[in-house]
Parts: C-alpha cells; structure tokens; sequence
C-alpha cells in the first residue's frame, strides 16, 4: 500500500541485525505514524592504486571487536565519484551498524587506504541520499505492522520518495516553563526542587491549552492553575500532560540548558522515569560540542533561543538574548514583572503571594510558544535548504550550515566530500600569509558629498565570476593562458573553462 506522510523527527534503530531509520511523522489526515526503513551505513575508500584482491579477502575476514557487536564489512561496490575536480573509481564500503563506519575506516587507514565521507551522521546520509526534506510530503510504500513496540503505528517502507515541497500544514505545539526553588542566585537540580511548571499549547484547530502544576496550597482565582501534594507528583503530571497531548513539536527557551536538564536530574533524584518518547524511551539529555541538548524520540524539541542565538541573533537590534529582550523586539510582549528573588522566601512564608508567581511562569511559557509560532516559518525554510533535521538545524551555527548545504550539492554533482585537514596540515596552513588589499583609514573631520559604497557578498561573486575552487586549482587545460594566472603569483591558476561545484553556488 502506499502513505503520504510529513516526517518531522528521525533516529535509528538496530533490529535483527539490520539497521532501520525511523522516520517519526504525520499522515496527511493527521494520525501519527512511525515510517521505518532499512538502510546500509557506508563509506568511501581509494583503493585502486592496491592490490583489490588482497584487498577484498583482508576486508572480508575483517572483524574489529566492539560492545556489543563486532564491526564488520558487509559488501561493497565499485562506483566513480569526482574528487577535487578529478574522476576516480572508489570502493563504497557497507558496513553492519553505524559506529562501525569510524571503526572499519579506521582500519583501512592503518593499511595505507584512504577513506572519505566517514564522519558523516548517518540519519544525515539517509536524507541527502533519499532527498528527503524533514517537515515536507514524502511518498512510500509498504505495509503496516502489527506490533506495539512504539506507541504509534509503523509503517515499514519498500520505497520512501519526495513528494514536492508541501510544507507540513499544522502541527500541535506545546511550550512549557520551570520555576524552581533558589535561597541564592544558584542553579542546583541536586538540592533544589521544582515549584511549578507552566504549559502553553495551540493545536491544529488553534485552540489553546493552559496549565500552571504547583504543590503549595493557597488561595487563588486561577482557572489554569493545578495543585498536586509534592514535587514527585508534580513530575508525574509533567509526564502524564505530556503522553496527552501528544506534541509534534515541544519547545521551550533555554530548555536545552536548563529546563530539561533539570526536570531530568530532579526525576531521577526521585526515582522516575520521564518515559516520553513515542518508543517508549526516556528523555535524553547530553552534552555534544560542549553544549547541552535534550531529545525525546518521536517529538521535535526546538529551543528557540538556540535559533535566536546561532541564526538570527546578529540581526536583532538588542544586545541580549534574554526572553524578556527577544520577546519585546519579536513579539512587542514581555516578561511579568516580579522578583524572581523573592520566589523562595514568598514560597517558605508568604504562599499567598504566589498567585503572580503562577501567571509570570504561564507568561514565560506563552512567550515561548509566540517565538516557536513566530520563528518557525523561517526554520523550515532552512529545513528545506539544508535537508537536515530541523532539530539539528536551529544548534548549528553558519559554519555548520554552510558544511551541510555543500554536501547536500555535492551528491547532485556527483562529488565526493575531501576530508578535513589534519593538525599537520592546519598548522602548516597557518605559516602562510597572503598580502592583503589596501585599507584606507579616513581622517576625523567634517566632509561634504560623501558616497558610501559597499560590494554586496564580495567574495562569493568573485569565486563564481573567477571559477575559484579547489577542483579547478592547476588545471592542465588552463596552464599555458597567461591570462587566468593570479597577479603576482603566477604559479596560481584557476580553470576558465569548467564551472566546477563551488563556482556554481
């Protein structure tokens, strides 16, 4: 049978031996479906200038011992890839899982093979491959399973295509917002409880949920506001309010740094389990690049200050990412104002004053929920250039951004992706300078008929009007044209004649 599906959170899955994306998603009526596919982790290696038969036995019996699997080739191929502007045969390496990919080509390294692609996510390799684009129709086929391993239904896929480029029309978004308890200025999950959780939501039909969860009793007119006995059942409604609402897309501002981490570190100092994925799984947090990140499958998780920070930021006029300045400028709305200092003593001594606590905490979580609304239009317009996780997308910064729109190109050119330079070769880089151009530095004083002029993207236009790139660089076809040769190093040139990958972006 065939499904129309909007995929918007990804991860894999090791079953039987087989390696299976799980493409958690929506169907075009609404209903939730997990679409799962089998797909073989690979790599690339040059192999041709030696011996391929030795090759081929030494890679067969090949087996690099690892908990709990050990890594192991499953096949290859023969196939021609262009690598810096050359065509060239390269072996595509399959392997049995993943982490065998760093493993194997580890290896082959050591014998003097040259590998590439090999430190690539493979939830990335499986998108640029499938051309798929996260939060877009995609088209497969198949049959549904019988099987309760996810709270969803599965869907397990023959063929998975694009479809065009239709974004997801309506999604389910719920922004939610801890307070905690704070003698000093401190943030310590370990000896300081949650005191409330405030929960902001619009569904499909725009209909908005409101949900402040406390466990101090006092007197109050809030129609949103729960009371639960302690701070254990507080997390239990946290989870409960959760498996209900059923998100496509959880956010919060900073809940990457703060407000998962904590709820992680207080549930497991109780004993709870926060089981909130649609597989069951607990909600993840880790550290990666020196950042914190938190994951729940089968839900997107976007922290709309990561995007704010990373993305947009410098083009905001304030110079603070607080959600009180970003709110004010995007959304031309603000924090209440309270002293947040005066939280714990208020809630030691004084619980009737907690009422204003409550709405501050709701408010927090509705700005979250306007910044998610407001910002994601301009996310999923990324998602669609990049073809990456909308996840991974908002934590990147440029750099990261720009790395992934070339790989995603270079599949359509048919290149392969050169590995990054080593710390031999970076330092060797970093000995060699380049005179720069004139800067004139304008004297102070008072000037009449002044023309500001400025070359929009200077570099970008001189690389593409140039063909500058390293696939053109000494080219055979272009040596003897005096013409091409770069002024005043002559030993340099760039091929006039082929429009290679870089010079066509």
């Amino acid at each position: 049978m065939e499904i129309r599906f909007y995929p918007y959170d990804f991860e894999y899955k090791i079953k039987h031996k087989q390696v299976y994306l799980y493409l958690y998603s929506k169907l075009e009526n609404g209903d939730k479906v997990c679409v799962i596919q089998e797909y073989q982790p690979y790599f690339f290696a040059q192999v041709h200038e030696m011996d391929q038969a030795t090759v081929k036995e030494r890679l067969s019996n090949l087996k690099i011992e690892n908990n709990p699997t050990p890594a192991q080739v499953v096949s290859h191929e023969i196939i021609e890839k262009e690598l810096l502007g050359k065509k060239e045969p390269f072996w595509k390496i399959y392997v049995n899982y993943p982490q065998a990919v760093p493993l194997i080509s580890k290896e082959l390294e050591s014998w003097g093979i040259k590998c590439y692609e090999k430190d690539i996510l493979f939830t990335h390799r499986y998108l640029r491959d499938k051309d798929i684009t996260p939060l877009t129709l995609v088209q497969a086929t198949g049959e549904f399973l019988e099987t309760t391993d996810l709270r969803i239904p599965i869907f397990q896929a023959e063929t998975v295509v694009d479809a065009g480029k239709e974004s997801l029309p309506k999604c389910k978004i719920l922004a939610f917002d801890l307070e905690t308890y704070a003698q000093k200025k401190e943030i310590n999950p370990e000896k300081n409880p949650i005191l409330m959780v405030a929960f902001y939501g619009l569904n499909e039909q725009g209909e908005n949920f409101q949900k402040v969860i406390t466990w101090k009793n006092f007197t109050h007119k809030l129609d949103y506001l729960e009371v639960v006995s302690d701070e254990v059942e507080l997390l239990k409604r946290f989870r409960q309010i959760m498996l209900d609402y059923q998100p496509e897309i959880i956010t919060g501002y900073y809940s990457d740094g703060f407000d998962f981490p904590y709820l992680k570190a207080r549930a497991e100092k109780h004993g709870l389990k926060l089981d909130l994925g649609l597989d069951r799984s607990e909600l993840i947090v880790s550290a990666r690049g020196g950042n914190t990140e938190a994951k729940i499958k089968g839900i997107l998780h976007l922290d709309t200050f990561k995007f704010i920070r990373n993305i947009i930021g410098l083009n905001l006029k304030t110079d603070s990412y607080s959600l009180d300045a970003v709110s004010k400028e995007l959304l031309d709305n603000k924090k209440h104002d309270v002293n947040l200092d005066e939280l714990s003593h208020i809630w030691d001594n004084q619980p009737d004053k907690l009422e204003h606590f409550c709405a501050y905490n709701l408010q927090d979580a509705h700005l979250a929920l306007q910044l998610c609304q407001k910002l994601l239009p301009d996310m999923i317009e990324f998602t669609k250039l990049i073809s990456l996780p909308l996840s991974d997308i908002i934590r990147m910064r440029f750099s990261r951004l720009v790395e992934s729109y070339i790989l995603k190109r270079a599949i359509e050119f048919n290149v392969i992706a050169p590995n990054r330079p080593g710390k031999t070769e970076i330092e060797q880089r970093s000995e060699e300078t380049y005179q720069g151009g004139f800067v004139y530095e304008p004297k102070p004083g008072l000037y009449e008929d002044i023309v500001v002029f400025d070359f929009r993207s200077l570099y970008p236009t001189i690389i593409s009007a140039h063909g500058i790139g390293p696939e053109g660089l000494h080219c055979q076809c272009c040596q003897d044209e005096p013409e091409v040769k770069v002024p005043g190093k002559e030993e340099y040139w760039f091929c006039s004649k082929k429009k290679f990958l870089f010079p066509r972006f």
